[in-house]
Order: structure tokens, then sequence, then C-alpha cells
């Protein structure tokens, strides 16, 4: 089953450097499998990112629930912007962007056979600088 979330980070959650700015955390008995990430940045903002597994994952202290794409069926996976415990940076990440000073500058990341998450693993979209705003996207297979 397919399910998709467009969610916009806070100032907050991109105004840290080295800090979360959004994530994708799997429920406790499924491993799905991101088939797609869409980045865009909102403002004319240059920004630096990057997308990892956390080393340990945070606690979502507001969490979305994913839409499913031609069913009703529930997700189990959430998204957040915001966290109580923060999740730990890993020390490599699967894939990093910089965005030049464009607003509607985008960036795609896309796993033809889907990117396999372990249950409770959360993927994390770090700051590596001050960033702004941008809107993720995320297409998810549970």
């Amino acid at each position: 089953m397919l399910y998709e979330l467009s969610q916009a980070t806070t100032n907050t959650s991109s105004s840290t450097t080295n800090g979360a700015a959004w994530s994708y955390k799997a429920g406790a008995s499924n491993t799905p499998k991101i088939m797609e990430i869409a980045v865009n940045n909102v403002a004319a903002t240059a920004g630096n990112f990057a997308l990892g597994i956390a080393a340990t994952a945070g606690t979502q202290s507001s969490s979305s629930a994913l839409i499913p794409l031609g069913s009703a069926a529930t997700a189990q996976g959430t998204c957040a912007i915001t966290w109580s415990g923060s999740p730990t940076q890993p020390t490599t990440f699967l894939r990093k962007h910089q965005f030049a000073a464009t607003q509607g500058a985008t960036i795609i990341w896309s796993w033809p056979y889907g990117l396999s998450l372990a249950a409770g693993t959360e993927l994390v979209l770090w700051n590596l600088a001050t960033n702004g705003v941008v809107n993720v996207t995320v297409t998810v297979e549970e």
C-alpha cells in the first residue's frame, strides 16, 4: 500500500545547524520502503541538507500520519518536524544536497526498488547549516 505526505518544516526545525528538520519514523511492527522524497526550497534562502538514518531514533513530539493513496488503510509510520527528544545524527549520510538561494529549487531523491527501513527506524532530513523553510514530500510503501 502506498502512502504520501507533504509537510513544511518550521523556522525552528530548519534553523539549527546539525539538527533534524524533518523525519519519517517506521512503525514498531512494519518494515516500510521509502520510494521517493522531494525537498522544495520555500524562500530564496541557501540551504545545506543531508538525508540519513538516525543513529538513535528521536521522540516525535508532534507527528503527522501519511495519507493513503487508493485505500482507506491507516499508515503505521509517521512524519515529524518537532521532537521532545532529538534523533541522533549518523556518522554517514545516504544523500546530501545544497540549495542555492532560489525559491522553488527542488531535489527529488528516489529509490526504484525502495529504501528499506527496519521497524522503529527514523529517516531524518538533517540541517548541515542554518537553513530556511523547505517543503518535504515523502512516498512510502508499507
